[in-house]
């Protein structure tokens, strides 16, 4: 079990999962370092660091709820580099991947450049949902914050509000994490039964972890920050109502 005295390339030497922990946080140039010392400097909390490498390192997938006892500021920040981590690392990964596949076995293996190429339709909707979430319900959930910490007025909190709900991104949500899973079963289903080039080979390993992760990613998001901003967001438009009918009868009895 780790501690805030582990240090970081020694839980890295256990779990080599952690690693992609470190990277998406920009940590992974400290590993030298223990992770209380990682925390400070980083200005991630060193128990949020543990619960992050328990995560995805645990054989139980249940302990993503360990994240509901953490600020929503820590997992905003926390999904937000995972996206940038996606977009910046994981997917020019398998896209490097899917070049060598067609730079060397395009004549001979045409299947499979063909089978390879559903990942890079995938791709283009990853980003574009990625893209909507950074531009809309990331905003608006640290607006909410805002307001819930005092940090804006209630009269922005009805100009955030305007147009906009996290009810309306639950019914736009589209499930990337499915549609990943739907893509790779079906290279799998159509993949040649002969012994494929190990790229192709590394190309699918690639995918699958790419898939595990984008799972977890899902599930942290739709189970823990969206259900938590909705408590808030209820809570704020609530109190918004309020003043407003308060404001009405004061207007009514002048």
């Amino acid at each position: 079990m780790f501690t805030k005295n582990s240090i970081l390339k020694n839980i890295v030497s256990e779990e080599p999962k952690a690693l992609s922990v470190l990277e998406r946080l920009h940590l992974s140039t400290m590993l030298d370092k223990k992770i209380d010392d990682v925390g400070k400097e980083s200005g991630f909390d060193a128990d949020f660091l543990l619960t992050a490498i328990k995560v995805f390192t645990a054989d139980e997938i249940s302990v993503y709820k360990e994240f509901s006892n953490y600020p929503l500021h820590f997992i905003l920040r926390y999904l937000q580099r995972t996206h940038s981590y996606y977009i910046t690392k994981k997917l020019p990964e398998i896209e490097q991947s899917l070049n060598h596949l067609f730079i060397h076995f395009k004549d001979t293996h045409p299947l499979l450049i063909i089978l390879s190429n559903f990942f890079l339709i995938y791709q283009d909707d990853l980003i574009c949902h990625i893209e909507n979430e950074e531009m809309k319900l990331f905003p608006y959930i640290h607006k909410l914050l805002s307001v819930q910490e005092k940090k804006c007025s209630y009269r922005e909190m009805l100009h955030i509000t305007n147009g906009y709900s996290l009810n309306i991104f639950t019914k736009e949500h589209t499930d990337v994490e499915s549609d990943l899973k739907e893509i790779r079963n079906l290279i799998l289903q159509h993949s040649p039964t002969y012994p494929t080039p190990f790229p192709y080979r590394v190309f699918l390993t690639q995918l699958q972890a790419f898939e595990e992760d984008l799972h977890m990613h899902h599930i942290i998001e739709e189970e823990i920050l969206v259900p938590r901003a909705k408590i808030i967001e209820k809570e704020l438009i609530e109190k918004r109502n309020l003043r407003q009918e308060l404001l009405q009868q004061t207007i009514c009895y002048s």
